[in-house]
């Protein structure tokens, strides 16, 4: 496919990095020059993926719904890349509990089953941004995604 942009010296962080999606989206950013850091779960995974990307890689456990956990991986992230540049709230998806089939109506899920989907697509969204975000200002630098 090849790279399209250049984006030597900045740094990412990719939420859900191991994923399928995401972890597409890790090798890009290194092949078009960035650093990333792969945020997952399980730190097994993260790290694989890591070691695979070479030496412009990081890979942590993190768990987003944990603030403490967030911040311990940008204490780091930030000791290793010394900033942060990009971020990508990668996490989320579906729970089984959330999720009908054969044996389980719409009709039949538990409510506390959304509450765990809409924890993990909506804080898991927050929390990194509020974390990674705030690095990110404490910088003082004026650039704005879709500005020039």
């Amino acid at each position: 496919m090849g790279v399209t942009f250049d984006i030597k010296g900045q740094s990412a962080v990719i939420t859900g990095g191991a994923g399928v999606l995401c972890a597409a989206m890790c090798r890009a950013l290194v092949e078009a020059g960035a650093r990333v850091a792969v945020l997952d779960l399980r730190a097994e995974s993260a790290e694989a993926l890591a070691a695979e990307l070479g030496e412009n890689a990081i890979g942590l456990a993190c768990d987003v719904l944990n603030k403490a956990s967030i911040e311990a991986a940008a204490q780091k992230i930030l000791q290793a890349f010394t900033k942060v540049d990009i971020l990508i709230n990668g996490a989320g998806g579906n729970h089984p509990s959330a999720t009908t089939g054969p044996d389980k109506k719409f009709f039949d899920l538990p409510i506390d089953a959304f509450g765990k989907v809409m924890n993990l697509n909506i804080l898991g969204t927050i929390l990194p941004s509020m974390v990674f975000g705030k690095a990110m200002a404490e910088r003082g630098d004026s650039f704005v995604v879709g500005q020039s």
